[in-house]
């Protein structure tokens, strides 16, 4: 291959792959004692964001294994989580305001107040 045409193809194919890569907005949380932390996130309106929550088992777990969930039920979306790191993409609404979010899974007796909120900008 010529070297024009292989900086032509770096070009092509890499740049919307770094560019891409970039546009991913990183958040990493906790979800332990029974509350999220941070318990606010704020993102902006339609980005791709990536949530890294560390979760550990609090009272309770469920028979499926899972020791928490982070769910907007606003905008259907639920993601159980295991004891540990995990991981979900999700793609941020186009129209700005506050979405809470929640735990869904019954961890123990201050389940009801394991809540936040998703600050969209």
């Amino acid at each position: 291959m010529k070297p024009l045409k292989r900086i032509a193809w770096m070009i092509v194919v890499l740049f919307p792959l770094t560019a891409l890569a970039q546009q991913v907005h990183l958040i990493e949380m906790k979800a332990e004692d029974q509350h999220f932390i941070p318990e606010t996130i704020t993102v902006k309106a339609g980005e791709v964001v990536k949530l890294k929550i560390t979760a550990k088992k609090d009272e309770e777990i469920s028979k499926e294994g899972y020791v928490h969930s982070f769910a907007i039920k606003k905008l259907g979306l639920e993601f159980k989580l295991k004891e540990g790191p995990n991981q979900f993409t999700f793609v941020a609404p186009d129209k700005p305001g506050t979405y809470k979010f929640e735990c869904t899974v019954d961890c123990g007796t201050k389940h009801d107040y394991m809540t936040g909120r998703l600050e969209v900008e």
